[in-house]
């Protein structure tokens, strides 16, 4: 099992709107080696600047065109839907609503900006583990 971090940008997306309403959401997939059962911390941007959303990857390499598109009331740029549109996705299961703030995350191990999907280990997920 791997654990991600993905951004969110709220300018863009109403992550919390989205998943209110849906428990299972297609996720813009841009990684390769995203596997079934990983865990995703979703990071919201500012305002926000925090980890608000753990979730667990319940399917993979979604073809773009089997997309059920039902959050796209939920994206506020066209831009980023086009983008959605031609990519594959990941199907996300909502797990927990947390708020761990960028200060937070950066004392405990978090290095560098929250941008593009990564891995991570070690201190920050030791913390953000303790979170959920």
């Amino acid at each position: 099992m791997k654990y991600w971090l993905f951004p969110c940008n709220p300018n863009q997306y109403d992550l919390q709107g989205v998943f209110e309403e849906f428990d299972k959401v297609e996720w813009q997939q841009r990684v390769k080696n995203i596997e079934v059962g990983d865990m995703v911390f979703i990071y919201v941007g500012r305002p926000f600047s925090a980890v608000q959303l753990v979730c667990e990857v319940i399917e993979v390499n979604i073809p773009k065109e089997l997309r059920t598109a039902n959050d796209e009331t939920y994206i506020k740029d066209e831009l980023l839907n086009k983008k959605i549109k031609r990519s594959n996705a990941v199907m996300l299961k909502k797990v927990k609503w947390i708020n761990v703030g960028l200060d937070e995350l950066k004392n405990n191990g978090l290095i560098g900006n929250v941008q593009g999907q990564r891995t991570f280990d070690g201190q920050l997920l030791d913390f953000l583990l303790k979170k959920i």
